[in-house]
């Protein structure tokens, strides 16, 4: 009765060549469509759920209770609950052997000696074997040999006789009529385990006491022989024979407690169809609830859900890995590293069944559920753009920072160009001498007076002016500091505080007019040493180097009587051309440096105010009275944050209102 067939069982050298590998297509094949098949019921399992689900949900919602006595027209088509006893006078009969009960219903369980396929897969890699073996057993299953891996030599005929039920014609659940297989089929299978929650319990029970058989049943070789039991087949053969069959019954006691929910069709009750598709029809032995019994089937679908989607991951990895082993097996003929990309193939493979299989169920899940898939598409529809739109704000802000920064290094360029500009030439020229360690350039006039006199008299320098006054002004402000890029147009007249340029003397004194002389050898006088530079406020004090020669180059003059100079007749002038450099050096008193303007203050004016910020303008008010606008000030708590234009204040004044 055992018939092996071993297929892929060469583990000769043929075993690692290309071609084996070729071969081995056909597991990948069978790979493959187990990992379709588990996505499959994956997908299904979820929709199948999230139906079945609603259906309980809705039958929950509108199942009504019906009367025990009669029925009422006004639950005709829908789900109804009701707990009653199952009852029958007349009993229930199989006409084919002639057994009659006084059950409400009979079962006859029919069995078939036949051909079974069973797989065995040993090994790995190019040494795995498939075997597939054959062995005849019992069977209420019709196995058809057609689908066999080995059909031939393996052939089932057809059963001549198969399992069917009968209920007893007034056979009554309250005022129904009792015939429902479904119902029968559940108890069938709650027989094995009667004390489940749920379970019809020990409905069934099996028919020890068959009558005996009629000389027609004789005549087609059914014989009995143990009690219970009725066989079809050789009675002198000791073992049992392909084709043969076993018979036995199952009666369906009377008078049992029973609670059935489903919907009210005429005198029966049938499968409710809710408006998912799905159908509902409980049935549990003794008297329950609704709800309970609502509430334990939910309990059940969960679970059977779970375990579908456990076994269709399992499945999902398993198929995966296997394509990948298959696609990895044309390189197990590298040493080591081949053996280890397959192992590597296998593993991934396995990660992508599983991903696919949880990718799967999601999908499924969602596909069930479309109102909640459209919330999740607009949620995150609406994160993206919200993503998006922060994005560009923040772009922008980096923009504009940019910006701000270039306008900055602009002006700060041109304030230092100003400031460069605006400073007096004087002080620079002096400073920048007393660097290279020069004299500073001498007086005008000098070079006039150098050819006459070999030792020309040096101009007292003046005084330093004094400190410019203390105002005591509240709106007055402290010396401006210039920050670069704070004005973007043109910016304030700011500089480092200069003393006054030397005033000159009154144009109304007219100068002493020289006087001629003849040219006579002037003694020698020593030098007098430079006059320090004026103490010039922002400028560093450089001593000037002590000269070593006079200023003016002393050239001896020729002893002659003659002139100087050619005399040429000249326009009678008010004052002599000439005059006596001693004489001037000696009367004239030194010149009155005049009285500095007193200097412009900083004053600032109130604008306006927004929350704590205060907008202000600086000017710079004058003696006379006017005033030169020098910028505009934000500020906040009494302490400037910013001074610029006009506009640049505007809009530090808009992103600190905006919290940019």
């Amino acid at each position: 009765m055992l018939d092996d067939v071993d297929l892929e069982g060469d583990d000769g050298d043929a075993g690692g060549s290309w071609f084996s590998r070729t071969t081995g297509g056909v597991r990948s094949l069978g790979s493959g469509l187990l990992f379709l098949g588990a996505l499959f019921v994956l997908f299904w399992n979820e929709g199948y759920s999230k139906r079945h689900g609603d259906a309980l949900i809705e039958v929950a919602q509108q199942v009504q209770p019906a009367p025990p006595t009669a029925i009422s027209p006004a639950l005709e088509g829908k789900p109804i609950h009701l707990s009653a006893r199952v009852n029958s006078q007349a009993g229930a009969r199989d006409d084919v052997f002639g057994i009659r009960t006084d059950g409400v219903a009979l079962y006859r369980y029919v069995e078939m000696f036949q051909w079974i396929e069973y797989e065995e897969s040993s090994g790995r890699g190019r040494k795995k074997k498939t075997t597939y073996h054959y062995e005849q057993d019992w069977s209420n299953e019709y196995q058809d040999s057609s689908q066999f891996h080995e059909p031939a030599g393996h052939e089932n005929p057809k059963p001549a006789l198969s399992s069917d039920s009968f209920f007893a014609a007034d056979a009554r659940f309250g005022p129904y009529r009792f015939n429902n297989r479904d119902v029968a089929d559940q108890a069938l299978d709650d027989m094995y385990d009667p004390d489940a929650l749920g379970s019809l319990g020990k409905w069934p029970a099996l028919v020890e006491d068959l009558p005996e058989l009629s000389s027609a049943l004789t005549a087609k070789r059914w014989y009995q022989l143990e009690p219970g039991v009725y066989y079809r087949g050789n009675q002198a053969s000791e073992e049992a024979q392909l084709g043969d069959l076993s018979v036995s019954f199952y009666r369906f006691a009377n008078d049992y407690p029973l609670t059935m929910i489903g919907a009210q069709q005429g005198e029966f009750i049938v499968p409710w169809r809710a408006s998912s598709g799905d159908t509902i029809l409980l049935a549990s032995g003794g008297s329950r609830g609704a709800k309970d019994l609502i509430k334990q089937a939910q309990a059940e679908s969960a679970g059977f859900t779970h375990i579908l989607r456990v076994g269709g991951l399992i499945c999902a990895v398993m198929g995966a890995a296997g394509i990948a082993s298959w696609l990895g097996s044309f390189l197990s003929m590298i040493p080591v590293v081949g053996r280890l990309v397959t192992v590597s193939l296998s593993i991934a493979g396995g990660l992508f069944g599983l991903i696919a299989g949880l990718v799967t169920i999601v999908v499924g899940w969602l596909a069930a559920r479309p109102w909640i898939a459209a919330l999740l598409l607009i949620a995150i529809g609406s994160a993206v753009t919200w993503a998006i739109k922060k994005r560009r704000e923040a772009d922008g802000v980096a923009r504009r920072a940019a910006r701000a920064g270039k306008l900055a290094e602009a002006a700060r360029q041109r304030a230092a160009q100003v400031l460069q500009a605006a400073t007096p030439a004087a002080p620079m020229a002096l400073a920048t001498a007393a660097a290279a360690g020069s004299a500073p350039p001498p007086p005008p006039g000098a070079a006039r007076f150098a050819a006459t006199d070999p030792h020309p008299p040096r101009l007292a320098a003046p005084p330093p002016p004094p400190p410019p006054a203390v105002v005591d002004d509240s709106k007055e402000l402290p010396p401006l500091e210039w920050t670069p890029g704070l004005i973007s147009t043109k910016p304030p007249a700011v500089r480092p505080q200069t003393a006054p340029a030397p005033a000159a003397a009154p144009a109304s004194v007219p100068a002493p007019a020289p006087k001629v002389v003849a040219a006579e050898r002037v003694p020698e006088r020593p030098a007098r040493p430079a006059a320090p530079p004026p103490d010039i406020p922002g400028f560093d004090s450089v001593p000037l180097r002590e000269p070593a020669q006079p200023l003016f180059d002393q050239v001896p003059l020729r002893e002659t009587s003659a002139p100087l100079f050619d005399t040429v007749p000249l326009r009678e002038p008010e004052t002599p051309l000439m005059f006596d450099l001693a004489s001037m050096a000696e009367e004239s008193p030194p010149p009155v440096a005049a009285p500095p303007p007193p200097e412009p203050k900083m004053v600032r004016i109130a604008l306006g105010s927004k929350g704590d910020y205060s907008l202000n303008k600086i000017v710079r008010q004058h003696a006379d009275g006017k005033q030169e606008t020098v910028c505009f000030e934000l500020s906040r708590g009494g302490k400037p944050i910013k001074r610029g234009s006009q506009d640049e204040v505007k809009e530090a004044l808009r992103l600190a209102l905006s919290g940019g």
